[in-house]
């Protein structure tokens, strides 16, 4: 010990940290060593679908300009000075079929019934002279031939058309023609103080009025442009491979996107296809169908010329089908699904394809689900987990803590 004391410090310190190394290699030398495990391979979890046959209808999405139905430009038909207008007859008013618009001075009118009334009577009172005389010719021929038998001459046989003559027959119906032309002449000028009234040819709305009153107007001259307010039409043009499918007979929705929403929805209105026109569309060869919706001016939102819709057509309906989105196809026929926790590829047996999605008549197997997870490149036979098994799983185990 006092060997030790008397030993320098610094070589005290370097006999210290010595000793501390050789322990420090001791114990590192004579550790275990830790083995090293393989980390096990996790599954990767994918979102599935359900996959069940359904009685879904194929739609078709298109769209079209509001057209009228029936549109005229009401002009006169007579001559003469616009004495009154009805104060309803104004831009915008819908009125009934038959409504008075506008009336033309009558009186001239009125005064050609009379004259015209008069000269039928006058023919009447010609035809029923000359048919007097005739009778009286024909008394007077009879009493001729009846003296010439008793007398038992034998004259010269008179042709058909002089006995006509003798019996006045031409005279007569040179009258009757003369009365039919009077009667003619009357039905014509009651048709004219007819016309002389304006009136509404359909249930309508007017767009534009050309007159006032005190106007004078003359034949063709524009009075009133009017539509019919009881249906409007819509051409939309429909895709060819959806041509087939089209049901004729289901409700047509029409609808526009400005109109207010309804519960948080867009309101859809009915209509109903009336053709298949006959000719496609110049533009793109798409056919195209006629569709017909009833009283547009009373529907709630309105519907006006010229509006543009969305329609929405309904196709046939193709029972016990499959009914996928479109985004899940690959190469256009294919699918991948989850069968037994693996990954499988299917090709489908497709009935139709629309824009959004696809109906399937076969190609799935008991117990496929379809995958809804984007995974990249993948192989048949991959194992995966599914989200609804891991999302029961994690549930469970927080119901145990």
């Amino acid at each position: 010990m006092n060997k030790l004391k008397q030993l320098p410090n610094s070589l005290l310190i370097v006999l210290i940290v010595a000793a501390a190394v050789a322990i420090a290699t001791v114990i590192m030398l004579t550790a275990p060593t830790p083995e090293r495990k393989a980390k096990a391979a996790v599954s990767r979890l994918v979102e599935v679908m359900d996959i069940k046959k359904s009685q879904q209808r194929p739609s078709w999405m298109a769209g079209g300009e509001v057209s009228a139905s029936q549109r005229v430009s009401l002009t006169s038909q007579v001559t003469g000075n616009l004495i009154s207008l009805n104060p309803l007859a104004i831009p915008g008013a819908v009125l009934d079929a038959g409504t008075s618009l506008a009336q033309i001075d009558p009186q001239d009118f009125e005064l050609q019934i009379i004259q015209k009334e008069a000269a039928v009577v006058q023919a009447q009172a010609d035809v029923a002279i000359e048919q007097g005389q005739g009778r009286l010719a024909k008394q007077e021929y009879e009493f001729s031939q009846g003296k010439a038998n008793n007398r038992r001459m034998s004259g010269k046989k008179l042709s058909q058309d002089d006995k006509n003559l003798i019996l006045r027959k031409p005279q007569i119906l040179a009258k009757q023609a003369v009365l039919k032309k009077a009667q003619a002449d009357l039905a014509l000028a009651q048709l004219y103080l007819q016309r002389s009234n304006i009136s509404m040819p359909f249930n309508g709305q007017i767009i534009s009025r050309s007159i006032s009153t005190g106007s004078q107007v003359a034949n063709n001259t524009e009075l009133f442009d009017i539509v019919s307010s009881d249906t409007f039409w819509l051409q939309v043009k429909v895709a060819k491979h959806f041509y087939p499918w089209l049901d004729r007979q289901a409700a047509v929705a029409v609808s526009h996107p400005s109109w207010p929403l309804e519960n948080g929805e867009r309101v859809w209105r009915n209509a109903t296809i009336l053709h298949h026109l006959a000719e496609v569309d110049v533009s793109d060869r798409q056919a195209k169908i006629l569709i017909e919706i009833e009283n547009p001016l009373v529907l709630q939102p309105g519907i006006l010329l010229g509006d543009y819709l969305d329609v929405r057509l309904q196709g046939k309906e193709l029972a016990e089908s499959y009914v996928i989105a479109s985004k899940h196809l690959i190469d256009e026929q294919y699918v991948w699904v989850v069968n037994d926790n693996k990954l499988f590829k299917r090709k489908l047996n497709i009935v139709y394809q629309g824009r959004e999605r696809v109906w399937i008549k076969s190609g799935f197997n008991l117990g496929d689900k379809l995958l809804l997870s984007n995974l990249g490149i993948i192989t048949e036979g991959t194992a995966v987990r599914l989200l609804s098994s891991h999302l029961d799983s994690k549930i469970n185990n927080d119901k145990v803590k």
